[in-house]
């Protein structure tokens, strides 16, 4: 005897399930209490572990009251808990021409505009509803969208993983909610609490170019690449949609917030000829009008991109900087201890403390256009109390990001050009500077750059200066062991990609102790010899 429901939906027709998904499946059933004609559709929940969701999927259906979303029937109780599975049940209106992810349903839309404004405009209206009772679907995606017949009448499906915006989530912390092809960005990897309704935007606009291409499923906010635009290049109404996706499936600081902006562009797009018709504009101002809005639409998503990049560059250094301070301050304070471990000596590890005098708070120039950027830095400092002079020899590390100036020029209508994340060049530099006085402000003009311990002493022929003057002592110099301006052909340099870091570390390590002994060496010889 096949099994009844609640004590009145009995399944029909030897049981055969109408669909099956992850936490459910669904029958046909029928009242057999004679209260309601017909059949329906009972979907029962698989995993009774997700009782809240089962709680969440009643609630938001029994709050949003619109032609477009499902209707409840009937449920079983509330109440139970984890208890028998067969309980846990909805029983639905029967979708009779299936849902969108069916390749004969969505194969209708391939090109056809008007249906795609139609159907998303459905949709548009009962996320709106539903937006306005604090839920936010969350699962938007062909699967659950579903066809009252065989027109273009839609209702959208299984609220399960819905959040409502007042009560506590009901996935767990860095579970992924809804798919991932058609989930938005920022619910990746977990998703925030904090939702808005324009997740449930982006994943409407990647919807309808499912349908508008026919069933392609466009990864991430691809829709600039030629591959996936060609699809629009079949009159004004297309390049329109294209137009629209493009601020539905981006990043949500570029998104439209609202589904009544979704509506009221669909809105456009449906009458545009008609408009078009009482518009005092001829077709090719018409045409170039589109081309002007595609272009700047086109350079505001590049203008976003490049800025996302910068923002992901910048996130990166500064994680490279706290690690880099955090790595080099234990190793100069270990080699400080040292020092001072007799009591003979004063040694102590501070930040730097940047001068006016002889451009040591400047950044490094190594060519005309171009040198390191200070990032960020610590220094030692080494006095002998005993010392009349009050000397305070400063060995100084710094972390330099490598940069280079450009200059451009260009005419015409504006273009900006991609910019994807680079990944930085940077540098350890250790450099010398002494101190005198007791304000060491005072002589910090006296001091440069560790030469590299395989060139100090040699002989090399002309070094070019920063700004690629001639070296001034003629055509042979000798290289001191710490000279005024800085050579990447000669000076003590540790270069590495942020990517490296912090496997970059052994290579510092290894530089750090080649500018601890050429700073030794220097002030045991007296520190008074200064290259050029």
């Amino acid at each position: 005897m096949a099994k009844i429901y609640g004590g009145r939906w009995q399944i029909v027709q030897g049981g055969a399930t109408v669909g099956k998904g992850g936490q459910a499946e669904v029958f046909r059933v029928c009242d057999i209490t004679h209260g309601l004609d017909g059949e329906y559709a009972l979907k029962r929940v698989l995993n009774p572990a997700r009782h809240a969701r089962f709680h969440t999927e009643i609630e938001a259906i029994k709050r949003v009251q619109h032609p477009n979303i499902i209707k409840l029937v009937d449920h079983s109780a509330m109440d139970n808990p984890n208890g028998e599975e067969e309980k846990q049940f909805l029983v639905m209106p029967i979708a009779h021409g299936g849902n969108l992810g069916f390749a004969g349903r969505v194969s209708i839309y391939k090109d056809m505009i008007d249906g795609v404004v139609l159907v998303g405009k459905h949709l548009a209206s009962g996320l709106a509803e539903a937006h306005a009772k604090g839920i936010i679907h969350r699962d938007v995606k062909p699967e659950n969208i579903l066809f009252t017949g065989v027109g273009h009448e839609v209702w959208l499906s299984d609220f399960g993983i819905c959040l409502l915006r007042e009560q506590t989530r009901s996935t767990d912390t860095g579970e992924v909610v809804g798919p991932r092809a058609f989930l938005a960005p920022e619910l990746e990897d977990g998703g925030k609490l904090d939702v808005t309704p324009a997740a449930d935007v982006y994943s409407l606009g990647k919807v309808l170019y499912y349908m508008i291409s026919g069933g392609t499923i466009l990864p991430r906010e691809r829709l600039h690449e030629e591959r996936y635009k060609q699809i629009f290049l079949r009159g004004e109404r297309h390049q329109l949609l294209q137009a629209l996706l493009q601020q539905m499936i981006c990043p949500l600081e570029q998104r439209l917030k609202s589904m009544a902006e979704v509506s009221q562009r669909l809105e456009k797009i449906e009458t545009w000829e008609k408009e078009a018709r009482l518009l005092a504009i001829s077709p090719l101002a018409l045409a170039n009008i589109q081309n002007l809005q595609n272009t700047a639409q086109e350079n505001s998503r590049i203008d976003a991109e490049n800025s996302a990049a910068r923002m992901h560059e910048a996130d990166r250094l500064s994680a490279v900087r706290r690690g880099f301070e955090m790595w080099l301050q234990p190793e100069l304070e270990k080699i400080a201890a040292h020092i001072a471990s007799t009591g003979v000596l004063i040694a102590e590890v501070r930040p730097i403390i940047e001068s006016d005098h002889a451009g040591w708070n400047m950044n490094i120039q190594t060519a005309p256009n171009g040198g390191y950027r200070n990032i960020c830095g610590l220094e030692m400092c080494l006095k002998q109390p005993s010392d009349p002079f009050h000397f305070g020899h400063i060995l100084q590390i710094r972390l330099g990001e490598e940069v280079k100036i450009t200059f451009s020029s260009h005419s015409g209508p504006y273009k900006p050009t991609a910019q994807p994340p680079r990944d930085q060049r940077l540098a350890m530099i250790p450099a010398y500077r002494r101190a005198s006085g007791v304000k060491e402000s005072v002589g910090t003009e006296f001091g440069g750059f560790f030469t590299a311990k395989r060139a100090a002493g040699s002989i090399w022929g002309v070094l070019p200066t920063p700004g690629a003057r001639p070296y001034p002592h003629g055509n042979t110099v000798r290289i001191e062991a710490v000279t005024k301006s800085f050579y990447k052909e000669v000076s003590q340099i540790v270069p590495f990609r942020a990517s490296e870091w912090p496997l970059a570390t052994d290579r510092l390590k290894i530089g750090l102790q080649e500018a601890i002994d050429s700073f030794i060496e220097f002030v045991t010889t007296g520190a008074n010899v200064i290259g050029n």
